[in-house]
């Protein structure tokens, strides 16, 4: 398996862009000012949800030292399990 190498972890904060304060175009604005934080690695335990469609939530360790949790699961909407 290869490495991963600069994958940005997918946070709702990093993909939202903002627009400039003036409403106006400004080419000196930048919509996504902050740094995207990447995979640095998986965690090692996995967490198996007791629910019809037993979803797993993953940890991801960030290369700004934080751990997110993500919840997959196969086929389905995943704004049922929250």
């Amino acid at each position: 398996m290869a490495p991963l190498k600069n994958v940005m972890i997918p946070l709702q904060s990093l993909l939202t862009p903002s627009l400039p304060a003036s409403g106006k175009p400004d080419d000196a604005h930048n919509p996504f000012p902050d740094k995207p934080i990447t995979i640095r690695a998986f965690g090692d335990k996995i967490d198996v949800l007791q629910s019809l469609m037993q979803p797993v939530v993953i940890r991801i360790l960030g290369s700004n030292g934080s751990e997110y949790k993500f919840l997959c699961k196969p086929k389905d909407d995943l704004r049922k399990d929250r």
